[in-house]
């Protein structure tokens, strides 16, 4: 068993929009127990419209993730690309907290989700007065389009497999393995987002990627990659694939228990996937959490050697 948490202090981050090219920035609050994850757009210095961090409330799989409440009139909140800060609250822990915004755009920051786990550890973690509680996985769930493939599977822990097929460019491809008791903090979060440079004009004529530069995106010619520092990670490609669906499965409301396999998956699959699995009788279970042991890991890696 473990207690709810919530960050102990508010803190701002400012940067720009990926998509918009507009200055962008956002608050964390603190947030009470039960209140799960909350994205508050912040208008005319009124804190008046809310949408839940909730895979049902995805509107827009486009190259993001955006959340929208569908409410009428001045209630309506919308909110775009939140799957790195959601993938940094997943990691951190947090199971409370209210993300206020002026702006629908979630601040792209260096492209990776690093700066907000760095925020949210300056931060802190504050533990409440209620039970954390999970969802497990209880039965494979999986979704086939054409050649990309997404799933959720029984597992004593959360784990992570996903491969990238880039054909015909210098990514190619690439796979990883990860699992919750690694760590994720520095072997997944710090990982950047990245683009062909032959789409990036189509993206642009589309109103999308206006903010992009090489201080926050990894762009890839036919040469390779154009960053003049190269890359955090030789397979940094993927392991940001993995940062991608980490946020994206943090739309379940709570830490899922189970495995998830991703193979040319994106967000649109990744969403289908939890919707999927929620409107499947008795694939997800919502229980009170419990810390798998570390030897569980240890255990499944020797018998896979």
């Amino acid at each position: 068993m473990r207690l709810q948490t919530t960050i102990g202090n508010t803190t701002t981050l400012h940067g720009i929009g990926l998509h918009r090219g507009e200055a962008a920035s956002l608050t964390l609050k603190p947030a009470a127990p039960g209140t799960g994850i909350r994205f508050v757009r912040s208008r005319d210095g009124q804190d008046d419209a809310h949408v839940q961090a909730s895979f049902d409330y995805v509107s827009d799989t486009n190259l993001c993730t955006t959340l929208d409440n569908g409410a009428p009139n001045g209630a309506r909140a919308q909110v775009r690309t939140v799957e790195h800060l959601m993938a940094a609250i997943h990691v951190c822990g947090i199971d409370n907290l209210d993300v206020v915004m002026p702006q629908e755009e979630v601040p792209i920051m260096d492209g990776s989700a690093a700066p907000f786990v760095e925020a949210i550890h300056r931060s802190g973690t504050v533990h409440l007065n209620a039970v954390a509680r999970q969802w497990v996985v209880k039965h494979l769930v999986e979704i086939r389009d054409g050649e990309r493939y997404a799933a959720l599977q029984p597992h004593p822990f959360f784990a992570l497999d996903f491969t990238i097929v880039y054909d015909d460019t210098p990514i190619g491809t690439q796979m990883v393995q990860v699992n919750e008791f690694d760590n994720l903090e520095e072997l997944v979060m710090p990982a950047r987002t990245f683009g062909l440079m032959r789409d990036v004009e189509m993206m642009r004529n589309h109103n999308l990627a206006l903010g992009g530069s090489l201080d926050n995106a990894v762009v890839v010619d036919d040469q390779g990659v154009v960053n003049e520092g190269g890359l955090r990670f030789d397979d940094e490609f993927v392991r940001h694939k993995v940062l991608d669906a980490i946020g994206d499965l943090a739309l379940a409301g709570a830490p899922i228990r189970g495995k998830y396999t991703g193979l040319r998956a994106g967000h649109e699959l990744n969403n289908k996937l939890l919707r999927k699995a929620f409107a499947t009788d008795g694939a997800m279970q919502l229980v009170q959490y419990s810390a798998p042991s570390p030897n569980l890991a240890q255990g499944i890696s020797a018998l896979a050697m």
